[in-house]
């Protein structure tokens, strides 16, 4: 039996950049329409550029990954996918700009001679 139709879009795709990295998170889609999710496709673009593959193969039931090597300071377009036998779903698309954080700030002790 062929699926009826591509699944529902992933949900509330959010980022979280770090040094060097954004890492991605999803719900699953609301419905598969029939058949069951094959994969998820993550693709990343500087910000108006094409899109290209990003994370490695990703299982079908993930629901996070962590996209490194990207440089400090551009903005980074992401797009996620869900795929099933009938086709794939609207892109769910967020950008997100990996800076490097700062360190934890040093903690002074007073020292007061008795």
């Amino acid at each position: 039996v062929a699926a009826r139709a591509p699944p529902a879009p992933v949900r509330n795709l959010a980022a979280t950049a770090t040094d060097s990295a954004v890492l991605l998170t999803w719900s699953a889609p609301s419905t598969d329409n029939g058949s069951a999710i094959t994969s998820i496709i993550v693709e990343q673009s500087l910000t108006g550029g094409v899109f290209t593959p990003a994370g490695g193969a990703i299982a079908a039931d993930a629901t996070r990954v962590q996209i490194t090597g990207l440089e400090n300071g551009q903005t980074y377009s992401f797009r996620v996918t869900a795929r099933n036998a009938a086709g794939s779903s609207d892109p769910a698309i967020i950008t997100e700009t990996p800076r490097t954080t700062p360190s934890a700030p040093l903690r002074f002790v007073e020292i007061t001679p008795h």
